[in-house]
């Protein structure tokens, strides 16, 4: 192989790997690359959402005298209820996912406090148990996730 032989080779290779380049660039789609305002407008729904649920706890906890058990969970909230007059004809009429299509997780949580723990799994649909990106309403405090 001489130099020019050797030379157009290594040229025509070059040219190649730019050309595919700017193909993976710009034509093959970025599954990985969400718009941060797609984003935001993700954690602001799954946030709306949990706190529709959050008012229906408490509602629940104000007519029945206490909060859903972890067991009972949330679909507890949407049964007919006939319990004590006054009370609502259902404390929730649908429970809907996050937005990644998750369930959320409900925690009741009997110590002398009471409390409650309530979250999404976010978007790498892992149960972190309320770490991570794990998107957390509790009845002691709520892990906001703030945009811009």
């Amino acid at each position: 192989m001489n130099k020019f032989s050797h030379f157009y080779y290594t040229y025509t290779i070059g040219i190649i790997i730019i050309l595919l380049t700017l193909m993976v660039m710009f034509v093959l789609p970025k599954p990985l690359c969400i718009p941060k305002s797609w984003l935001c407008n993700a954690y602001k729904r799954t946030m709306k959402e949990m706190e529709s649920m959050v008012e229906a706890i408490y509602r629940f906890q104000k007519y029945e005298g206490r909060f859903p058990t972890t067991h009972e969970k949330l679909s507890i909230l949407t049964r007919k209820t006939y319990l004590s007059e006054g009370s609502p004809n259902k404390y929730l009429y649908n429970i809907k996912n996050d937005s990644w299509g998750n369930p959320f997780i409900y925690r009741y949580e009997e110590t002398n406090s009471q409390t409650f723990l309530l979250y999404s799994v976010g978007i790498n649909s892992k149960d972190e148990f309320g770490h991570g990106d794990d998107i957390v309403f509790n009845s002691k405090h709520s892990k906001h996730i703030y945009c811009q």
